[in-house]
């Protein structure tokens, strides 16, 4: 019920930041700094010790971090300014960007986020 509250809060209050600013960027930091430091603290298992399971996941989650990181950075070093989306090499955020302009969706989308960050760490 706690994380409920905060995270209702919390998103609240990131929903209302403007994009592509230094105070979104500590917003969504912050989170991930502390989601980060909650599942390193919290999951000491080795790799040797996994299911085979566990494995095949972490190897398919990395592949698909990587995948996106490719993605972002491909787009952004070929877009015509560091705030100018290219059309012809979009970026996931400019992909999602336009979804994302009302209230309502981004404080939702925040939600979803938060939640989803508390759900990898609570297991």
């Amino acid at each position: 019920m706690l994380f409920a509250a905060a995270a209702i809060g919390y998103a609240a209050f990131g929903s209302t930041l403007s994009t592509l600013t230094w105070q979104a960027t500590a917003a969504v930091l912050l989170p991930a700094a502390v989601v980060s430091v909650v599942a390193i603290r919290r999951h000491h298992a080795q790799p040797e010790s996994w299911s085979p399971l566990v494995g095949r996941s972490a190897l398919l989650w990395s592949g698909l971090i990587l995948v996106a990181l490719l993605w972002e950075a491909w787009a952004f070093f070929h877009q015509p300014g560091v705030t100018v989306a290219s059309y012809d090499y979009p970026s996931l955020s400019s992909l999602v960007g336009p979804y994302l302009h009302e209230w309502p969706v981004r404080f939702g989308a925040w939600l979803v986020w938060l939640y989803a960050g508390w759900r990898l760490v609570s297991q």
